[in-house]
């Protein structure tokens, strides 16, 4: 068993990456280890602490801290720490430089410790793919179980590309801005560009968030509610309980009511804070404070709304105030930009289609970017497509929302359902039309009733019983509270046995979760009602008929209601139905809203617009059930419409769907996954991969599989977990979308990653002793494998240009590269395993031709080497100092972004340039080839 003692200089086995680590701190149980090149600490219990002692032998070169490098002539060692004696120098371990690159594939292969040549092209495997995956522009968005929809991917890569993301993902209601956000979280905590991430929802959202989370991108995050606060606090009442994990989800309500936390949950250093349904933080409350100072401390923020301006452009700005204070400091400048969006969408859309700017556009251009007066020739506007797309992104970054809003709307997402409406006017007695207009009156605030509501003749009630037995599909039915969901439930039990379920706020989260479930089964309940909390957030599109009960009074919900259904993934029309008593206010209502801007079949992009203008009117119109003013109202509402929407198309809505959605690259991702998906040979190597650890695999079918660990010989390999002893596995993105039984095996699933990483970790396959029969020639060849990393701070996120990246070199004991001569295939096509290491005892080969062909094959990596810094050291200068331009532009017209921002972004490109420039080989493994006789 290790002897552990502070000082002592380690390297861990699964990331040599971090460099050489130091022990700091140490009990019976964990030992704490500083990795001081990375600016990075890992915690390891002593038992199964997956690290190396790093002991250097006589002869061995050592460099120290202050970059000096010594040969070593002796060692000694005193109370388990390590003192090396260089001449008269004498050099304490703890003064060993932390970049050292240490190795060991020599003095296993010389010491006979060699395995196989399957090993050895498995460990080459895993290298190749470790590094495709890392280098891939799809890497973080290969293993979410999903349908791959292009919107959704261009989205999710151009925030996750950012250095500090911070935006509102606003895209209509069904169009998946939680698949987004959870795309984007994914590949950000792959990269390890953060770590600690707070998620706050609606509590009715809790638990679908945390299913998706875990189901679909293999994210499992600690719910925080009360019962586990107190708990931790129970323990500890000292202790900042958001300290305690990394990744956690809570809700907006449990926060609420607890102010004692708020102070807490900001000093707890979050990488990156999620808000969803960001429209219910209200300007000048405690939850848009307690948002507000996050903000200011998060490195990262991500708000999610459907209706960004549904409470008005005041609230938006204040929303995108919190993501992006420098850009949205004065309302009114925001406003008056606000009014210049449909020129500025005019010359984005010539400068895209590559059409000739007119003078004006061209003077009009030169007020908005003056900096680029010689790249805007008045004379001369024949732009080439780069240079345009360039310029249209400068300005959606000074106009409109910019950066930091991505808005999709149906209209420009093609494969969206039909919406078909069912107007039902019911014919009703007086006493029926009394109690419609008393319930309109209740739902708009007029009045408050206290008696208890009872639908039992209900015109509405005795048709939904009728449609009930007409229909064998599954019905949702929305209306605006408990007591009309409680009301509609005991009218319906006195009418019909049905299968039914409720779903309302009064029910625990447990509860309407699993009445949600019921209502999924196919076997289930065939009704689902619902009060208005069943309008966010939910998918509920294996349905496809929806029923109004009631009229929601702003046109935003009621798109809210409908995008249950209709949502992207949809295959069948929805049908909507809206039972209204004939002549009611409701009637009017809904014929305000089919008539005048067609909301029930179509998103109404002018919803908010039409509702500030017209809300008040038609629902006072309605209320006193004036059927001529009504009229009216539908006629002027429905000019508003047109004239609006077509202002919206043209301006500020051109400009988000340019920045929200491009075609071509969101095309060329989907085009790298799906190249990935199709993988046989990624399938043939995790299989290969898996079977080394002795797990079965089973095929049960075409592209499924069965993992059984009966005889794992390594407990480390991180087997799907939840799945039992039998775990059914799939390759195919097509079978896991459509079974969540089955696991999703990607490069990104945590049991391919974990197995690689033990792989690479470990010194299995680094050694090789290999033969090449071959009666026509005769030579010495060394295969090695180099990988060249960076040993840097994280948060520099260097994997962004230059991840570990393997270099094959194959050079002959003359010293001379065949590297093209003798490929990867050829090699392993060729060389059989060697029968004895008796050569490898011959000194000539032990002291002079293989230590002579390491060198070489070194010299040769490390040109190679050179050409791969350069390439991206020219990457990383480009991307970061595009990003500084931006800041310099933007303070010219805005005070608030400091010279202190801008100077940090600058030591941060230097840093960065740095890191790559230092740049090392690590020889990972050789194989020694004798070919022909010897």
């Amino acid at each position: 068993m290790n002897t552990y003692t502070k000082g002592q200089r380690w390297l861990s086995e699964m990331e040599p990456e971090l460099g050489l680590g130091i022990i700091t701190e140490m009990s019976t149980r964990r030992i704490s280890i500083l990795f001081p090149a990375s600016e990075t600490r890992r915690e390891y219990a002593t038992a199964s602490a997956p690290i190396k002692r790093v002991q250097f032998a006589v002869g061995d070169e050592i460099k120290t801290t202050d970059g000096q490098t010594f040969q070593i002539t002796a060692v000694e060692e005193s109370d388990d720490l390590l003192t090396y004696h260089c001449g008269d120098v004498l050099i304490p371990e703890q003064q060993i430089d932390g970049l050292f690159s240490f190795s060991s594939p020599k003095d296993r292969l010389l010491g006979g410790f060699i395995d196989t040549n399957a090993i050895f092209n498995l460990r080459r495997r895993a290298l190749h793919w470790r590094a495709q995956h890392r280098q891939s522009p799809a890497f973080g968005f290969i293993g979410a179980r999903m349908q791959l929809i292009p919107h959704q991917l261009y989205v999710a890569q151009q925030v996750a590309s950012r250095l500090q993301p911070r935006v509102l993902l606003s895209d209509q209601v069904g169009l998946g801005k939680t698949i987004e956000a959870c795309l984007i979280l994914h590949r950000l905590l792959l990269s390890r560009r953060i770590e600690r991430v707070l998620i706050i929802v609606p509590e009715s959202l809790v638990h679908q968030w945390f299913v998706e989370l875990l189901r679909r991108f293999n994210l499992l995050f600690r719910i925080f509610d009360q019962e586990y606060v107190d708990s931790l606090l129970q323990a500890d009442k000292t202790r900042n309980p958001f300290e305690d994990e990394q990744l956690i989800l809570c809700s907006l309500d449990f926060l609420s009511a607890n102010n004692s936390l708020h102070q807490q949950l900001v000093d707890a250093e979050w990488d990156m804070a999620v808000i969803d349904e960001a429209h219910h933080i209200l300007e000048d409350t405690a939850e848009y404070q307690l948002v507000a100072n996050l903000s200011r401390r998060a490195k990262g923020l991500m708000l999610l709304t459907a209706t960004p301006e549904q409470l008005g452009r005041r609230s938006h700005f204040a929303r995108l105030k919190l993501l992006d204070p420098s850009r949205y400091h004065d309302y009114d400048q925001f406003r008056k930009e606000s009014e210049k969006y449909q020129n500025i969408a005019a010359i984005a859309n010539a400068l895209l289609a590559g059409e000739k700017l007119d003078k004006a556009q061209i003077r009009h251009l030169h007020d908005v970017l003056p900096e680029q007066l010689d790249r805007i020739d008045g004379n001369s506007t024949s732009l080439g497509a780069e240079e345009s797309e360039s310029l249209v992104k400068e300005i959606i970054d000074r106009y409109g929302v910019g950066r930091v809003m991505f808005r999709n709307t149906r209209a420009a997402i093609p494969n969206f359902p039909q919406r078909r409406l069912h107007l039902t006017p019911l014919d009703a007695d007086e006493h029926a039309q009394k109690a419609a207009r008393l319930e309109f009156q209740n739902d708009i605030g007029e009045k408050t009733s206290t008696d208890a509501v009872d639908y039992k003749a209900d015109p509405r009630l005795l048709w939904l019983v009728k449609f009930l037995k007409s229909h064998t599909s599954k019905i949702l039915l929305i209306c605006n509270s408990i007591n009309k969901v409680l009301a509609i439930e005991s009218a319906l039990r006195f009418h019909i046995s049905t299968k039914y379920a409720l779903f309302h706020e009064e029910m625990t989260l447990l509860q309407r979760d699993r009445n949600a479930a019921w209502f999924a089964e196919k076997e289930g309940a065939q009704l689902l009602i619902c009060s208005e909390i069943g309008s966010e957030g939910r998918n509920f599109q294996f349905a496809h008929h929806l029923i109004l009960f009631d009229m929601p009074t702003d046109p935003e919900l009621l798109e809210q209601r409908i995008g249950r259904l209709d949502r992207i993934g949809q295959k069948q029309t929805i049908n909507i139905w809206t039972p209204v008593v004939d002549g009611a206010p409701q009637h009017l209502q809904s014929q305000w809203y089919h008539r005048g801007f067609n909301a029930f079949e179509r998103n109404a992009v002018a919803a908010y617009q039409i509702y500030n203008s017209f809300g008040g009117k038609i629902i006072a119109a309605a209320a006193k059930t004036d059927g001529e003013k009504v009229e009216r109202l539908i006629a002027e509402t429905k000019t508003f419409n047109d004239k609006t929407t077509a202002q919206l198309q043209a301006g500020r809505n051109r400009l988000l769907e340019l920045n929200s959605f491009r075609k071509e690259p969101a095309e060329a991702l989907k085009k790298e996954i799906k190249k990935l998906d199709s993988s046989r040979d990624f399938e043939s190597f995790v299989i290969d991969l898996l079977q080394h650890y002795d797990v079965q695999v089973d095929e049960t079918s075409d592209d499924l599989y069965i993992l059984k660990a009966d005889f794992l010989t390594n407990q480390n390999v991180p087997l799907p977990a939840y799945r039992g002893e039998q775990a059914p596995v799939a390759f195919s993105r097509k079978i896991a979308v459509s079974r969540e039984d089955v696991e999703f095996l990607t490069p990104e699933h945590p049991t391919v990653m974990g197995a690689i990483d033990l792989l690479l970790g470990s010194e299995t396959g680094a050694a090789v002793l290999a033969v090449w029969p071959d009666k026509q020639s005769q030579e010495f060849l060394l295969e090695a494998y180099y990988v060249l990393e960076c040993v840097a701070p994280v948060r520099l996120h260097i994997d962004r240009f230059l991840p570990a990246t393997p270099i094959r070199i194959l050079v002959n004991h003359l010293g001379e590269e065949a590297t093209k001569k003798f490929d990867e295939q050829t090699v392993a096509r060729h060389v059989k395993n060697a029968a004895g290491t008796k050569l490898l005892e011959n000194q000539t080969v032990r002291q002079n031709i293989l230590p002579a062909m390491i060198k070489h094959s070194k010299t040769f990596a490390a040109g190679k080497a050179d050409e791969i810094i350069e390439q991206k050291r020219r990457l990383a200068d480009s991307t970061l100092t595009i990003e500084i331009e931006r800041l310099i532009m933007l303070r010219k017209n805005n005070p608030a972004v400091s010279e202190e921002e801008i100077a940090a972004l600058r030591a941060e490109r230097a840093a960065m340039l740095a890191a790559i420039q230092s740049a090392r080989l690590r020889l990972d493994s050789i194989r020694f080839i004798i070919k022909g006789q010897y």
